[in-house]
């Protein structure tokens, strides 16, 4: 695997275009492998460069559809799984900032990172998450709507993942450059990722990184090599991310596993 050739130095460019780069240069290699099945039934499953691509793009699509600006924020609420690095890589596309809180929070402390990052919409993992929501609804003055990444929930500010892809598969079909003038316009100062990790104050900003940021610490990681690396990390914590920077400069394939096990 080789470092995209973007013409770039490092720090002048964004995560969403080397992503954008990485999968038409390395678009058939393998970016993901993920567990698919219940306990003690999985199986796994290979995301190509290509595939993330042909998913990040309309999701990314649906959240501008959704109301989502240039450096609006997206709160993701979820264990580390691939639909996380996906709706993340949307988030950046769509010139957005990620906020990544810890799922295990209490919902008083839920309520005050989401709102204190004024966030318009929040990615939850499932209807569990979506009923905290629900609960602390009055303490939450931004957010315009929650997107499962499992199951269903009823409440008309509720849509699943399968909804909003589609939906941006649609947008994408009445507009196909929406994405593409998203990632041209956006620039290496702007905020990538807001980051929460377990304990943290809900008053305090969390730990801001710009998208130059992440690239330079990106280029500056070994990279290249065969096989996989393994990522079990939270994603509310640095280091996941800094492995998901060098990913997109390097090209390397991620295993996305909270288990802890390798995937290979």
């Amino acid at each position: 695997m080789d470092e995209v050739a973007t013409g770039t130095t490092a720090g002048s460019t964004t995560l969403a275009r080397l992503f954008r780069e990485r999968a038409v240069s390395s678009s058939g290699d393998l970016a993901f492998r993920h567990p698919v099945g219940g306990t003690g039934r999985e199986a796994w499953e290979d995301v190509s460069w290509e595939h993330a691509r042909a998913l990040v793009e309309p999701l990314a699509a649906g959240l501008t559809g959704l109301g989502v600006g240039p450096g609006d924020r997206v709160v993701i609420l979820s264990r580390t799984r691939v639909d996380w690095v996906l709706a993340h890589l949307a988030v950046l596309c769509a010139g957005a900032t990620t906020v990544a809180v810890h799922p295990g929070g209490t919902p008083r402390d839920v309520a005050r990172h989401i709102d204190g990052n004024g966030a318009v919409v929040v990615v939850a993992e499932d209807a569990d998450q979506a009923e905290t929501l629900r609960r602390v609804r009055g303490d939450i003055r931004t957010f315009r709507k929650v997107v499962l990444l499992d199951g269903t929930f009823p409440d008309h500010r509720v849509m699943t993942f399968e909804a909003l892809l589609a939906q941006g598969e649609e947008a994408l079909v009445r507009d196909p450059g929406t994405i593409t003038r998203r990632v041209d316009a956006l620039r290496p100062d702007a905020v990538a990722t807001v980051l929460h990790p377990p304990g943290a104050d809900p008053t305090t900003a969390g730990e801001r990184r710009t998208h130059a940021a992440w690239v330079s610490e990106g280029r500056a990681a070994e990279g290249g090599g065969e096989g996989l690396r393994h990522l079990s990390t939270p994603l509310h914590e640095h280091e996941g991310h800094a492995l998901l920077a060098a990913q997109l400069v390097h090209g390397f394939g991620v295993c996305v596993d909270p288990r802890g096990e390798p995937g290979e």
